[in-house]
């Protein structure tokens, strides 16, 4: 095997100036002194080159820490009063807001909604790689106001309309293929900044962090690691481009399963395979509920204002739109389906009593088949009213009668 040559000096390592070899020890020594050397200069060049201000600058003074918040200028309405009231008023670029929520809540009808709300002012981009794009087209349609029949099976004059109504409530959106594999988040940022008009703000819509992909995230990754890599990542694209990123992104099942729901995972905490869901979020967003029904849409975190609030809605199917339902009519609805209930459970109980000699509360309830609660309401009413009385029956026993 021939002789190692130093590539510095030109002589074999075998070899010194006096004729001895140096030893291994020696020729270390000398190259990390010559290392040394070069990386302070280096340095030093570096030092001399940083600028002074402006992006590229390492350290910053206090005022500099304002400057960011300054570029970003005006928030943009979300279409929901209540989170643009605690928000005072609405998103502000550079910004995560997470909608998250178990499997048919709709958090991605939410996430879509906002972003409608957002479009007259704002470039959007969608990436829909969880529903996939037919989803998107009749969701879509139906918030235009298109009914959902047309864009689940569209004719061309469907989707004229289609075309036509998201153009006027639409300065610029684009729609990601979600089976291409460079539709990736750095995607999303890097070319939709590029083609979008200039001077309008980015918004990106993700569709979910749980399936969406990263350039950044190794394959080798599980899955805690890819979500919580993505997030990051698009906390960082979303500084960098001063978007205002919507992420879609799945609950575990500790925060639903249970009935009880002081048993279930804390709404911060709810987050899917990782932490830096809560982490990331300026606004973090989490649905409840039956949407046939009432679903709540309930502030986790809010680093806008800090204040938390919790906004009951009513899901309109055939507009797949969120309509906020006033906290008083809510009440005030409760009241009024319990009266009605009342009513009609004190007719059941008359009828049950007048064909017995008497009946305790559970043989009431058991005559009836209504729920307890709602058959000592009635009980409790009529017992009031006079119309019955609770008296001593066989055995020491008592009894519900009708007073005669």
């Amino acid at each position: 095997m021939g002789d190692v040559v130093d590539h510095k000096t030109g002589q074999r390592a075998g070899s010194s100036d006096d004729g001895n070899p140096p030893d291994l020890l020696t020729l270390l020594r000398r190259d990390l002194a010559e290392n040394a050397a070069a990386r302070e200069l280096i340095l030093a060049e570096i030092a001399r080159l940083e600028p002074t201000s402006g992006p590229g600058r390492l350290f910053l003074d206090f005022g500099d820490l304002f400057d960011a918040a300054l570029a970003l200028g005006q928030q943009y309405p979300t279409g929901f009063a209540t989170i643009d009231k605690m928000t005072d008023g609405g998103l502000a670029r550079g910004t995560v807001t997470i909608i998250q929520g178990k499997a048919g809540i709709g958090k991605t009808l939410v996430a879509t909604q906002i972003a409608k709300a957002l479009a007259p002012r704002c470039a959007v981009a969608a990436l829909f790689q969880d529903e996939g794009l037919a989803g998107a087209r009749v969701r879509i349609g139906q918030q235009l106001g298109l009914e959902r029949r047309r864009m689940r099976r569209p004719d061309d004059l469907a989707k004229l309309e289609a075309v036509r109504a998201m153009t006027a409530q639409a300065v610029f959106w684009k729609f990601l293929r979600p089976t291409d594999r460079r539709a990736t988040v750095e995607t999303m940022a890097r070319d939709f900044d590029r083609m979008a008009p200039e001077g309008l703000p980015r918004v990106w819509l993700i569709d979910s962090a749980q399936v969406a992909r990263s350039e950044s995230t190794d394959g080798r990754a599980d899955m805690r690691q890819s979500i919580s890599g993505l997030l990051w990542r698009v906390r960082d694209l979303a500084t960098e481009y001063g978007a205002i990123a919507l992420v879609v992104s799945q609950v575990s099942r500790a925060s639903y399963a249970s009935k009880d729901k002081e048993k279930r995972v804390d709404d911060l905490a709810a987050g899917a395979e990782t932490r830096a869901v809560e982490q990331v979020a300026e606004l973090l967003l989490h649905i409840d509920g039956n949407p046939k029904k009432t679903v709540e849409i309930r502030c986790a975190k809010n680093r806008y204002t800090g204040e938390l609030f919790t906004i009951p809605c009513r899901v309109d199917f055939p507009t797949a739109t969120f309509h906020e339902l006033d906290v008083q009519s809510i009440e005030i609805d409760k009241e009024a389906t319990q009266e009605s209930e009342v009513h009609e459970a004190k007719k059941a109980v008359l009828a049950a009593l007048n064909l017995a000699e008497g009946l305790s509360g559970r043989q009431v309830i058991a005559a009836v088949l209504l729920r307890g609660s709602l058959v000592y309401l009635a009980l409790k009413s009529l017992a009031r009213d006079g119309a019955i009385r609770f008296e001593k029956g066989p055995k020491n026993s008592h009894v519900w009668r009708v007073a005669r």
